[in-house]
């Protein structure tokens, strides 16, 4: 699937906070990541049919249009993203497979890096930046 080549958090952009998609039946997997930007626009990062990793215009604060019945789905917030150390993306790099088909996205703030891969489902870790 050719990925078409979108900015994703630019330097300098201002997070007010990640959530993960998250079925109710299964809280243990996240489906997909929602960035919520200051300016209040989104962007959905879900994985595609392929695994690779898919991003497409959040419509935040409305659950993606897949999550049937929305009963079922909640958003459930990623811990300190947005928060002061947090909020300020310092680069944003990507992670591709090895036919060159975006598969993850490493983002640095201040305080540490979030990450996130695609596959069966999207995985994602925060790791904080310890004082030297």
């Amino acid at each position: 699937m050719a990925q078409r080549e979108t900015e994703i958090m630019p330097v300098g952009t201002q997070l007010t906070s990640m959530q993960l998609v998250i079925h109710k039946a299964d809280e243990t997997k996240a489906e997909a990541v929602e960035a919520i930007f200051a300016s209040g626009e989104s962007q959905l990062l879900s994985t595609a049919t392929d695994w690779t990793l898919e991003i497409t215009q959040g419509l935040w604060p409305q659950l993606p249009s897949w999550c049937w019945p929305p009963e079922s789905w909640e958003f459930q917030k990623v811990g300190t993203i947005g928060t002061p150390g947090f909020d300020e993306v310092l680069e944003c790099s990507r992670t591709y497979n090895e036919v060159g088909e975006l598969v993850g996205l490493s983002i640095r703030f201040a305080g540490g890096t979030f990450t996130i891969r695609s596959g069966a489902h999207i995985t994602c870790q925060l790791t904080r930046h310890t004082s030297q």
